[in-house]
């Protein structure tokens, strides 16, 4: 070959060489950063991944050797490497980003898992669980086509079909969503222009107890830290008293509720990344006006005790954030107070709880 043909032949393989590898670099620069809370929960992922293998080892040296002692040792092993990995993950990343489920409980749920999978191989069955097509396991709404007797209508939607998750929850995507929902309030009460006001037959009064304009109020709890209101096709964040970031008494700015949604997004919260912070009209859709202190329905209020998460209660704010500003008075937005349901105006420098809420564009 020509030296010049040669040449040219190794001038362009070091020119595509340096191509690629801009390439490469500005692919890796442009690649977003993973958060704390991400890495903490992919260190607890791969943790757990290798507690479960290196137990499942164990107990497979036990089935050919029979070598008891040595199970036990190399069990007791596995669980050790399990809590070490546990706690580097904790201190590298910070509690408050990391999973609140405390390493005892993970110690626990994959040891019952290994085990079952052992009995299993051994001859034995698997117990109930998501996945084998039959409501069997505690906290499943549905299994496969199994829907336990559940429609659209009986969770309150106006039509629609029914599924269900591969988490074993509902899934109401197909549902068709009801009228505008009822405020709840189902008395009536004198003017009060003499003497207090008394509650009094509703009958003739034209009152909201009366009429009763809309659909009936149903909320569907998604098991996943979220509620869908079958009215109005939205899906609402859940409060809980956990000290993270869902707990009722984490109150912020309002130039800060953008950045809790925007944390909600970045981890998918729920399997989504369209939440965002309520306009005013959204949020006043959640009183439920036959109630009060809170005046809010039991799926927002429900099984509130010091601890609890929003997967298994739902604790009520004292005041919650809109994203509609006051137009006379651009400093001030507009508020919902769970307490009375009560509309209301406050300094954007001022702090509330944010409620995030997803759907229905």
């Amino acid at each position: 070959m020509p030296e010049e043909t040669t040449l040219h032949t190794s001038t362009r393989w070091m020119l595509h060489v340096a191509l690629a590898a801009t390439l490469l670099m500005a692919a890796a620069a442009g690649a977003s950063a993973a958060t704390d809370a991400q890495s903490c929960r992919a260190a607890i992922d791969k943790a757990a991944g290798k507690f479960l293998e290196c137990r499942l080892k164990a107990e497979s040296t036990f089935a050919s050797k029979g070598d008891a002692a040595k199970r036990s040792a190399a069990l007791d092993k596995c669980g050790a490497s399990f809590g070490a990995s546990f706690g580097r993950s904790i201190a590298a990343f910070g509690a408050g980003d990391c999973p609140s489920t405390p390493q005892a409980a993970f110690d626990e749920y994959l040891t019952r898992c290994s085990d079952d999978t052992v009995a299993a191989a051994r001859g034995g069955t698997l117990p109930a669980a998501c996945g084998d097509g039959a409501i069997d396991a505690a906290g499943e709404h549905c299994d496969g086509a199994d829907l336990g007797g559940d429609s659209c209508a009986s969770l309150g939607f106006a039509s629609g079909t029914l599924g269900c998750t591969s988490a074993c929850r509902f899934d109401t995507s197909a549902c068709d969503l009801g009228a505008w929902p009822v405020t709840g309030q189902t008395k009536c009460w004198s003017d009060g222009g003499v003497g207090p006001a008394v509650e009094i037959a509703c009958p003739g009064t034209g009152q909201d107890g009366e009429t009763q304009a809309g659909a009936t109020l149903a909320f569907v709890d998604n098991g996943d830290g979220t509620v869908t209101d079958a009215n109005t096709g939205l899906t609402w964040e859940k409060k809980d008293d956990a000290a993270g970031t869902h707990d009722k008494d984490a109150y912020v700015s309002w130039a800060d509720a953008f950045t809790h949604v925007a944390a909600l997004n970045a981890a998918a919260f729920a399997g989504h990344t369209d939440w965002r912070v309520p306009n005013v009209n959204e949020i006043g859709t959640l009183p439920d006006y036959g109630r009060a202190s809170p005046a809010m329905p039991p799926a927002f209020n429900d099984g509130c005790t010091a601890g609890c998460v929003s997967t298994s209660c739902s604790c009520s704010p004292g005041t919650v954030w809109s994203s509609t500003t006051l137009v006379s008075n651009a400093r001030f937005v507009w508020i919902m107070t769970p307490t009375n349901g009560e509309s209301d105006i406050r300094g954007k420098t001022s702090t509330a709880a944010v409620l995030a809420v997803r759907g229905r564009q």
